[in-house]
């Protein structure tokens, strides 16, 4: 299980927040082109967030016009969320607390990877967004993940040792929507780049370690591995890239 299955109980619930407030600079074109296609379909309408963490999407939605509604499962990141929007609430993402056909619109951003089962949150997306509404999905694949390293000429250790319970959940995302009567309209594709072990997606040291726990990687490859690549990062030659994807799809009009 990620730390992000559940930021209340873990002991970095600071840290992960603070994730979230350095990734968001980073993601910006993805999430403007987000809110783009939210209002194209949901114009001034009701937009659920779920996963909203810390709030910082809310802001961008309701500066767009539209009306959001923030939901997540961490009573730490709500509240932050509520200073930026009060319309938050507690909530799992496979037992949405709302009625059917509610909203015009969803976005999830970095949430899938994280639960026991993607489908049943994306078909409580479906219950609670009208039909012919918007869904924008953004997950990344870290099946994808390469960190340049000499001690693993390969590139994929650290993507053997991923921590979310999904971690190619991006490259499936518009697969698992189809197959649940979405109209995919859109799907984008971007590759990232890192330059610090520190500020990747994955927290390596804890990643590694658990593998090492689960006898997956050695004690001594992971120690020669952690200690070449903080030494990239203080010397400037970490070099690091997986890849992100965009899902926009619409609910259909008429449901079975």
């Amino acid at each position: 299980m990620s730390s992000f299955s559940d930021v209340d109980s873990s002991p970095r619930a600071d840290a992960l927040l603070r994730y979230l407030d350095d990734t968001d600079g980073f993601m910006a074109a993805f999430k403007a082109y987000v809110v783009a296609a939210l209002r194209r379909y949901a114009s001034e309408g009701l937009v659920l967030d779920v996963g909203c963490g810390v709030g910082h999407d809310l802001g961008r939605l309701s500066a767009a016009g539209m009306v959001p509604v923030g939901v997540d499962l961490s009573f730490t990141a709500l509240r932050r969320a509520r200073a930026v929007c009060g319309s938050v609430v507690r909530g799992d993402g496979s037992r949405l607390p709302f009625r059917g056909d509610v909203f015009d619109g969803c976005r999830v951003e970095r949430v899938l990877q994280h639960v026991v089962d993607p489908g049943a949150v994306l078909d409580e997306i479906m219950r609670v967004v009208r039909p012919g509404g918007v869904v924008a999905v953004l997950e990344p694949d870290h099946t994808t993940m390469q960190v340049e390293s000499s001690t693993d000429p390969s590139g994929n250790l650290l993507a053997r040792c991923v921590l979310a319970q999904h971690p190619g959940i991006g490259a499936q995302t518009a697969e698992v929507l189809s197959s649940r009567g979405w109209i995919v309209d859109d799907v984008v594709t971007e590759h990232s780049f890192g330059y610090a072990l520190e500020k990747l997606p994955i927290d390596a040291e804890a990643a590694t370690a658990r593998a090492v726990r689960k006898g997956e990687l050695s004690s001594s490859v992971r120690e020669r591995w952690l200690a070449e690549q903080t030494e990239r990062t203080r010397n400037g030659s970490f070099r690091a890239a997986w890849t992100k994807i965009l899902v926009i799809a619409r609910a259909p009009e008429q449901r079975h």
